[in-house]
């Protein structure tokens, strides 16, 4: 299975991919993170921003650290697209303490 249980004590299901150290394209996880990649640019194009950031936010849930499909750049453009302006620094703040942007923290 490409899920693997992400925490415990949990009230709700918290999964999270189980993504494979090098490129494999024999994974199973691939059709499925394909298919809500696909979802997500549907809603994109069709003008439902912010219903495109849930999927987004869901799929950066689950791969994150890593990022095959280079979700931070989608989250950001749907961030200003929805006007959800808080969320967009929220997400980078978090994201600089988490991986060490203790240097960069001043920038801001």
């Amino acid at each position: 299975s490409p899920l693997r249980q992400a925490g415990t004590g949990c009230p709700r299901p918290c999964v999270a991919l189980n993504l494979p150290t090098v490129k494999d394209l024999t994974w199973p996880g691939w059709p499925w993170l394909a298919a809500l990649f696909a979802y997500m640019v549907a809603l994109q194009r069709q003008g439902l921003m912010r219903t495109a950031l849930e999927v987004c936010k869901l799929l950066l849930a689950m791969v994150l650290p890593r990022d095959p499909l280079h979700l931070l750049v989608h989250a950001d453009i749907l961030c200003l697209r929805a006007q959800q302006y808080e969320l967009l620094q929220q997400l980078s703040l978090k994201l600089l303490q988490q991986h060490g942007g203790g240097g960069a923290a001043g920038f801001f």
